[in-house]
């Protein structure tokens, strides 16, 4: 059975948010680790994230209806 674009809007959305709470994960662990390469690790963690969350925003005007729910409305 095909997916609407609802449906495959919401899975994108949910990916991605979970691909950004990775970062924030890292980045936290990261910023308790000694100072070597972390700051310019860090840095593109940020940028990364940057772009992840400009990506949720247009999956988010593109048709989640609610990005917050986690039930794949039918």
């Amino acid at each position: 059975m095909a997916l609407s674009q609802q449906e495959i809007n919401k899975k994108l959305f949910d990916a991605v948010t979970c691909i950004q709470q990775t970062l924030h994960s890292m980045k936290t662990m990261l910023s308790h680790q000694p100072e070597r390469e972390v700051p310019e690790f860090i840095d593109h963690l940020a940028s990364l994230d940057k772009n992840i969350e400009e990506l949720r925003a247009s999956i988010y005007s593109g048709g989640v209806k609610n990005p917050e729910d986690h039930q794949v409305n039918e």
